[in-house]
């Protein structure tokens, strides 16, 4: 990469030398000329500017091919920084947490032991499911407050029996338990 910029400063220190000795030309030619720099048509040209000038079109092909060079480098590095995105969004997607916790197959299973159900589809799925955990979050919810009402630290039958005796929406789960 060093070696690239190097040749690319060379080239346009090449340039600049060039044209300063075009200027150098043109403001001789305002006053006197000098015998070296006329031609005369008869003579050959100096062979030291066409060798420049040669020298310019190949540093100028070089710095071209540079250019490509650079050019894939960053397309390259534009392509690697999409794929750093896409891991990231991907590895962001696998931190979210889930929308059930409750195992999809097991909750279908059990939906399949019911004789009248024959195709399940996978909305009723995800809606039962997140259904049951809700319900099991309620009544762990409800049974704690019971155990914290006794001043207790442990969920017990007892407390199980006496939420469903006290919440209004758990009345049909009564006799559930003695079963």
């Amino acid at each position: 990469m060093t070696q690239m910029k190097t040749r690319k400063k060379n080239y346009i220190t090449m340039e600049q030398e060039l044209s300063e000795q075009s200027q150098n030309t043109a403001n001789n030619r305002s006053g006197t000329i000098d015998s070296e720099e006329v031609y005369f048509g008869s003579e050959p040209l100096p062979q030291e500017n066409e060798t420049h000038q040669a020298e310019i079109t190949e540093e100028r092909a070089e710095i071209e091919d540079i250019d490509e060079i650079e050019n894939l480098i960053s397309a390259c590095e534009d392509s690697v920084d999409q794929e750093k995105l896409q891991t990231a969004a991907t590895t962001k997607l696998a931190n979210e947490p889930r929308l059930v916790n409750l195992p999809l197959s097991k909750v279908k299973q059990l939906m399949k032991f019911d004789p009248d159900v024959h195709i399940i589809s996978a909305e009723a799925i995800f809606l039962v499911t997140r259904a049951a955990e809700l319900f099991a979050q309620t009544l762990a919810k409800e049974s704690h407050a019971q155990t914290a009402a006794r001043k207790k630290k442990t969920i017990v039958r007892s407390d199980v029996d006496a939420t469903i005796e006290s919440v209004d929406s758990l009345m049909f789960l009564e006799g559930m338990m003695n079963a």
